[in-house]
């Protein structure tokens, strides 16, 4: 059907409404949006090919070995001292301790001894990089700023960037105390160790150079790179917004090149994460055994370790210096700037793409989208969509393994999506297949249909409500992984939904692993009530088809119970004008609800009106009498077993094979439901048993049809982890006496008290 006479036209202006919609999303909501940008960032930084670690980087750490040794808090700093000596003289080309050695050190750490021996052992070194303590420039900050002096600017600050007219697009910061003194004059070089976090809390870009008092001071990482590569701040370049080059870097193979780092319009460069900490690949050893080493005089093992090699030292046990990373939410942060300096060395580059490419790819993918969805309307269509979004994808992926670039991935997406369903919008064919998705195709119908479809309000009308629930299955949720849940719940709606549409039943709602179908609305059909037990039948009968599956992924077996009944009840559009659903309520049915409450799994269960309305023959095994909230009289329901007539359904009948146990097993149970509380335990022993029936014999008995939690007591006396559920089929009268026991059908069992079960019934079997 045509939609547009000047489809390309209207495609491109669908394009650019979208991009538009995406990027107002994106101006008022920026932290959910960037939160999921970077999410696929960190996917993409994870399936990239493993980061080439430099062989020229050593971590050294202040682990819990290290503070069960020397302590927790500040350490005499003569033993930093002592090991950045023993560095020196083993050949490390670069020593950078991630700690600040600020004021004097307090009489019980070594005092003004302490701070002489670093002072001594930095000038004796000569390759030591220090950190100095940097926060944002915040007019109310209430902290001590260090002025800069004349010496520290020459040293380690670089004035405004040539052909630049303001360094205003960098960070803004302040160094809020300085190092002990003297150590500035020896050190090789300071860096800033201030680094923002996105919006998410993530640490995946450092800023390479911060405006402190008019001038640019560098990174941690980047002076220690620069230290080891031999580049004097003098010849360091910087165009904002493009790169930082470090000009004729002299490599340990002898080659002279320099080093192009790209950085955006604030500094930043994007930091090429090796790994996660747990799996870094860059040599570690424990602050003890370095000083075993120094102290052991085993100077040949430790040249062997640092020579011409960075030596970061950091703190590992520290809590508070951990930080999220693409790869984990707490790494030590002197790992952070392992990974700045190793991202330097072996110029592993990314680069964002800046925010105008965003936009156009944002309209590009957008206009294609709609445009697909106008050439080729319905599934066509759609298929030219999903292959175009998936091609995408690709594209970005291969730019960022062999490029290093960094293309959007959501706002493009969204755009996409966005205009698909606009496009999709103008064909009346999209509005019911999309919304029948959600209603079914009979309710969209009837809403778009009737001339007052979308009115609030309703009319009496006569349906079958079929009520179906999972057994045990959230206790069974709890012991599974969430994705697995998913998987299962999904695999198991997936067959029920096709079943249900198969018999035109129409469902209503979703109640967490249950399913709320009618059958009578929005059309009545004289056979309703046949098709409703009919379909509650194969429902039954799919569920074998659903354990397949789940056996193949090694998921637990699902067991559901269903419950139908047949009444009058109101039909329409519920809620008020800003809020709308449409459905059907009444006493029918919360009485179809309370009914499939008594099934076990496997079992149909219906009401007399449910059985008198079928215009065939049923199969009923059993009739009982229950009682429902809100009726006075005993309701009686039917056990349904099979359907005759146009279908010829029969369920399997499900032998309980109980098996007498030698010796019973003690339990103990507690209703949960009704008006006995949960935690009100009593005693007893099974005597019979088998996977999924039992035989319980004690002085407490609970109604038929009540459900129980149990715990099974080992012969040990020990409580078997996990609870087991299950419903009071009928109470027996073994030996004589009457009332002394009761049969139950389990629900699906924890894993350890399914072994337990197994163990005991194979006993006796074999």
């Amino acid at each position: 059907m045509k939609v547009f006479q000047y489809k390309p036209i209207v495609a491109c202006l669908l394009g650019v409404f979208a991009g538009l919609v995406v990027l107002g999303h994106w101006f008022f909501s920026p932290h959910m949006l960037d939160r999921w940008e970077w999410t696929t960032y960190d996917w993409r930084l994870k399936l990239h090919p493993a980061t080439t670690a430099s062989e020229n980087l050593v971590m050294v750490g202040r682990d819990m070995e290290s503070v069960t040794r020397f302590g927790v808090g500040v350490w005499d700093r003569t033993m930093f001292a002592e090991v950045f000596k023993a560095f020196g003289k083993a050949g490390a080309a670069v020593v950078a301790p991630d700690f600040y050695f600020v004021g004097q050190s307090p009489p019980g750490r070594g005092g003004e001894a302490s701070d002489t021996a670093l002072r001594e052992a930095t000038a004796a070194n000569g390759r030591i990089v220090f950190p100095l303590p940097t926060l944002s420039r915040e007019p109310n900050d209430a902290v001590t700023i260090v002025q800069l002096d004349q010496s520290l600017r020459e040293r380690v600050l670089k004035l405004s960037p040539p052909g630049s007219a303001s360094i205003s697009t960098f960070r803004p910061a302040n160094i809020v105390t300085g190092l002990l003194p003297e150590l500035t004059t020896h050190a090789a070089a300071l860096g800033h160790i201030w680094a923002v976090p996105d919006l998410d809390g993530g640490f995946r870009r450092v800023p390479l150079y911060v405006d402190v008092q008019g001038a640019l001071f560098p990174s941690f990482g980047l002076a220690v790179a620069a230290t080891f590569l031999d580049v004097p701040p003098k010849r360091i370049t910087i165009q904002p917004g493009r790169n930082v080059t470090l000009h004729r870097a002299r490599f340990p193979n002898g080659e002279i090149e320099d080093v192009v780092i790209p950085i955006d319009l604030s500094g930043n460069m994007l930091i090429n994460y090796a790994s996660d900490w747990e799996h870094s690949p860059f040599p570690y050893f424990s602050f003890v055994d370095v000083w075993d080493a120094v102290m052991g005089g085993q100077s040949d093992d430790l040249k062997r370790v640092v020579n011409g090699n960075i030596v970061v030292v950091l703190p590992v046990a520290l809590e508070g210096d951990k930080r999220q990373t693409p790869f984990e939410l707490k790494a030590p942060g002197g790992f952070i700037h392992t990974n700045i300096i190793n991202t330097i060395l072996m110029q592993l580059w990314l680069k964002e793409t800046p925010h105008v490419v965003w936009a156009l790819l944002t309209f590009a993918l957008s206009a294609l989208a709609a445009w697909f969805v106008l050439w080729r309307p319905g599934w066509k269509g759609t298929v030219c969509v999903k292959a175009s979004g998936i091609t995408y994808l690709g594209v970005a992926h291969a730019s960022f393994v062999f490029a290093g670039v960094v293309l959007p991935i959501l706002p493009p997406l969204y755009g996409a999506i966005v205009a698909t369903g606009v496009a999709m919008g103008l064909n009346t064919r999209f509005v019911r297949g999309v919304f029948g998705q959600f209603l079914g195709v009979g309710v969209v119908d009837e809403l778009l249909d009737k001339k007052h479809g979308l009115d609030l309000g309703g009319e009496m009308g006569t349906v079958t409500v079929l009520m179906s629930d999972l057994r045990g299955f959230t206790a069974m949720s709890e012991r599974l992984e969430p994705k697995d849940v998913v998987t299962v719940l999904n695999q198991y709606l997936d067959v029920m939904i096709e079943t249900i549409d198969r018999y035109g039943g129409t469902l209503n709602e979703f109640m967490g692993d249950g399913l709320f179908v009618m059958f009578g609305a929005p059309q009545l059909k004289e056979d309703d009530a046949e098709r409703a037990v009919a379909c509650a039948m194969d429902m039954q009968l799919s569920m074998d088809a659903v354990n397949r599956q789940n056996r193949q992924r090694n998921l637990p077996d699902l067991e559901m119970g269903i419950g139908l009944n047949t009444g009058d009840v109101v039909i329409g559009n519920l809620g008020s004008t800003k809020r709308m659903k449409w459905g059907v309520i009444g006493k029918h049915v919360n009485l179809a609800a309370r009914i499939q409450s008594y099934t076990v799994g496997g079992q149909v269960l219906i009401s007399e009106s449910t059985r008198d309305a079928v215009g065939c023959d049923l199969i009923i095994e059993s009739r009982m009498e229950i009682r429902a909230k809100g009726i006075d009289y005993p309701v009686p329901i039917y056990d349904v077993r099979g359907i005759t007539g146009n279908y010829g359904l029969m369920l399997p009948e499900e032998e309980r094979g109980l098996v007498r146990l030698d010796q019973p097993v003690s339990l103990r149970f507690a209703v949960v439901e009704g008006s006995q509380r949960e935690d009100t335990w009593a005693n007893g022993q099974c005597v019979q048993l088998s996977l999924k029936w039992g035989q319980i014999e004690s002085d407490e008995l609970p109604p038929p049809l009540t459900n129980i939690k149990l715990k099974l007591i080992r012969a040990t006396g020990e409580a078997v982890p996990g609870d087991a559920y299950a419903k009071v089929m009928e109470i027996v009268t073994p030996d004589g006496k009457r009332g002394s026991g009761f049969v139950v059908r389990f629900s699906p069992l924890p894993p350890d008290v399914e072994v337990l079960v197994r163990e005991r019934v194979s006993s006796i079997l074999f």
